[in-house]
């Protein structure tokens, strides 16, 4: 009856309305390799398992054995799934050394961040080209910088490679103090999110370890008073698992805390400022800490959810810049936003004068100013001034505050930045930097009280290049001055055809929205003479997140090798176009972004791009329900899907770590009847159809033992299902079916993403795109 009791029984199909119930499929083609379906492990199917979303919902369960990652049937039934993706990869992806061998090449280049100076010296990451993990360098500011400085020869300050013999620990963030002289760094191991909180002294960039050590620390600020003698930091309730296991549970995530820690001391001594209480919503708010640039107030973000919104309030520090003595628990601070009304992100103040960066009434963003002093103001943000005005077609992403009075305020323009020079006190725009080239900015480095800043660009065939920008007063007006200061050149593989890219738009979405999309290939396939050709499309479609020009040297060395056309769409449910194009892809609209998604697919087909037998999808996260939506709803588009990391069971992902944040785009399943049948109709692991309704594409699912972002369980259990419906099932009635590979590849020390040391991404890249082009039917055509 296509109600949630029909869970695991496929509740809805197809791809109109909710997920277009009473929508017949047709199955995909075979592809390249095949796979017989008594080469599949045949797991335990628990036929009484049940999860009740709501009263009088009945959803069945029969691999919620999968949902204990440290039992043993879990651990065996993951060793079954690698053994079989790894004699496929071995056995038939014959371009996977060749891809391995490319991509390192391409790897092998020197990646370094802006540089930003705190106090007498400049700080910046650097990696020589295949080191594991980026490491922290340090050169004195005493002296101009120069270019030629930031490298390996510099001061290192921390080489987390030192640190562990399989690269797995990494950096995950640093914060020092104004001066420069320490800091305090984040330590994650295994790609979980949580994080070891160290502290040191710095002297001429040599450092020193202190004492200190915070644990049970999660999506955390690191901010530090100008007193020098501690800082803001987030952590949760120590969970009931130990430290060496911390990434593999999957508890929930709740009553975060905001703590302040004082050098020198025990964290069990940490002063408690603020802690997410009670039951349901309240126990899932999170906060976030900065220190103002007078350094007078700590500025509190109050969040909930993933929702660009949040609550704002200012902590008064003393006349010292230090904590309060006897400060506790919120008490003290001043309200300045109460409500979930709109995102308020600071940019600079002058005494009680602060200046916001908001979306309040400005969907595509605005820049405000609010006296706090005057009471009559607080929590009025109608009431604000207008410094900067929305506009009309362009989405304001961030302002910092520089030099000279003056700011600079990013927008992004059809899904590429923008960089303009404005007045901090008229808002007046000075000048665009037109002298910057189209590209996304990768990393901005400043601070109101210096004149140099320096601007990260990257594109899709741009490693990176940074620019200095320098401010300056000319008769009282601010000025900016850009210069290319470092620039890291492409290098291409000898006999390598030119690459080109650019920015089409499929207008075919079902409801007409015109949807952005960019393309990268070479040797002329952008003009439409890859008709016979392959290509892999990537999308996300959530949680506000722009897809802006990145360079990547995996899909670089797709478009090379394989000839493929990469294409990457900027569906609703991002923030290309500001907060009403994010709105038009979460909850009840989110099937618009697989709508979008499977058009600009058909815009590939149907314009030349690619082959209608050769189109591939790509994504991950958020962008892996993307896939495994798309690939229930269109298996008749797709030839091949990946998945990493996805979030498959749209029905209880907020029951897993941090899932409860998500409910601000997906919605709640234990909301409403009409929240629940609406996940339940595209839900990727309760929407897959038997072989006899519709053959399914070639796909790979990938995760991680230490996800605790997007728990290993999602695509555990959707693997299981998935090869159950297409191919255990035919086993056991008697019959024997080759049919397209479905396979998974679970990852060992490995999380979400972040963090994952360079040969482990250079040999899940070479698994990813040599399986794609297998099952495309697409050779290796670099010579």
């Amino acid at each position: 009856d296509g109600t949630p009791a029909m869970a695991m029984e496929r509740m809805a199909v197809g791809g109109t309305g909710t997920a277009g119930q009473g929508s017949v499929r047709v199955g995909a083609k075979k592809g390249g390799i095949t796979v017989s379906s008594s080469r599949y492990p045949r797991p335990r199917r628990d036929l009484e398992a049940v999860w009740k979303p709501r009263e009088g919902h009945v959803v069945k369960e029969p691999y919620a054995w999968l949902e204990d990652p440290s039992s043993e049937e879990t651990a065996e039934f993951i060793t079954l799934q690698n053994e079989l993706t790894n004699a496929v990869l071995r056995d038939d992806c014959p371009g996977r050394s060749s891809y391995k061998e490319l991509l390192t090449k391409l790897m092998d280049y020197p990646k370094t961040t802006a540089p930003r100076r705190r106090g007498d010296s400049y700080f910046f990451y650097h990696n020589t080209g295949l080191q594991a993990q980026n490491v922290l360098y340090a050169i004195s500011a005493r002296d101009p910088i120069d270019e030629s400085m930031m490298d390996e020869t510099a001061k290192v300050v921390l080489d987390p490679n030192a640190l562990s013999s399989d690269g797995t620990v990494a950096l995950s963030s640093a914060a020092f103090t104004e001066d420069g002289s320490k800091l305090a760094y984040a330590l994650s191991s295994g790609g979980s999110d949580w994080v070891e909180v160290r502290v040191a002294s710095l002297e001429d960039g040599n450092r020193t370890d202190l004492e200190d050590h915070l644990k049970w620390v999660k999506f955390s600020s690191l901010a530090w008073t100008r007193d020098n003698k501690g800082f803001f930091y987030n952590r949760y309730p120590e969970p009931d698992i130990d430290l060496s296991k911390a990434g593999t549970e999957t508890d929930a995530n709740t009553n975060q805390q905001l703590c302040y820690h004082t050098l020198g001391t025990d964290q069990s001594e940490d002063v408690l400022v603020w802690q997410a209480e009670g039951e349901g919503e309240l126990s899932e708010h999170m906060m976030g800490c900065e220190i103002s640039h007078c350094g007078l107030y700590a500025v509190l973000y109050t969040r909930f959810g993933c929702d660009a919104k949040n609550k704002l309030s200012l902590l008064r520090l003393t006349q010292d810049l230090g904590f309060p003595e006897g400060a506790s628990f919120f008490t003290s601070a001043v309200s300045v936003v109460d409500e979930f009304v709109g995102e308020f992100e600071y940019v600079s103040n002058d005494a009680d004068i602060f200046t916001f960066k908001t979306n309040h009434s400005a969907p595509k963003g605005k820049v405000v100013r609010v006296d706090v002093s005057d009471p009559e103001k607080l929590c009025r943000p109608d009431l604000w001034d207008t410094l900067v005005a929305e506009d009309p077609k362009d989405v304001l992403e961030w302002c910092s505050a520089v030099a000279g009075g003056s700011m600079v305020c990013c927008y992004l323009k059809d899904a590429k930045h923008v960089l303009e020079h404005r007045s901090l006190v008229t808002g007046e725009q000075l000048r665009t930097l037109d002298e910057l080239p189209v590209a996304s900015c990768a990393g901005f480095s400043c601070s109101r009280d210096q004149d140099v800043a320096f601007a990260k660009l990257t594109g899709f065939t741009s490693p990176g290049s940074i620019y200095r920008l320098d401010f300056s007063t000319s008769d009282g007006v601010p000025r900016c001055e850009a210069t290319l200061f470092k620039e890291t050149a492409l290098q291409l593989p000898e006999g390598a055809p030119e690459v080109e890219t650019k920015q089409i738009f499929a207008t075919n979405s079902k409801d007409g929205t015109r949807v952005p999309m960019f393309v990268i290939g070479a040797d002329g396939s952008l003009a439409g003479s890859n008709a016979d050709g392959p290509a892999l499309l990537y999308g996300y479609g959530g949680f506000n997140i722009s897809l802006t020009p990145s360079f990547s040297p995996s899909r670089l060395a797709y478009v090379l090798g394989f000839g493929g056309v990469m294409a990457i769409a900027n569906c609703r449910g991002g923030g290309e176009y500001g907060e009403e194009w994010h709105k038009a892809g979460t909850k009840l609209s989110k099937q618009n972004v697989f709508d979008d998604f499977q058009s600009c697919g058909e815009h590939l087909v149907n314009e030349g791009f690619c082959h209608a037998d050769k189109l591939a999808i790509e994504g991950g996260s958020n962008g892996g329900l993307l896939v495994g939506a798309c690939l229930n709803q269109r298996p008749d588009l797709f030839a091949c899907g990946v998945a990493h990391v996805g979030v498959m069971d749209m029905l209880k992902f907020h029951k897993f770590t941090i899932g409860h944040a998500w409910c601000t785009d997906f919605g709640n399943p234990e909301e409403s009847d009409e929240m629940l049948a609406y996940l339940a109709a595209y839900s990727p692991l309760h929407n897959i159809p038997d072989l006899s309704e519709a053959r399914y594409p070639s796909t790979l699912v990938l995760t991680g033992d230490h996800d605790d972002r997007v728990v290993p369980l999602h695509s555990l259990k959707f693997i299981a299902q998935l090869q159950y419906e297409q191919a255990v099932k035919a086993v056991e009635s008697g019959k024997e079916v080759e049919a397209n590979p479905l396979l998974a590849r679970i990852e060992t020390r490995a999380g979400h993403g972040a963090g994952k040391p360079t040969a482990k991404v250079i040999q899940q890249n070479a698994d990813v795109y040599s399986f794609v082009a297998a099952c495309t039917g697409t050779g290796w055509v670099l010579k």
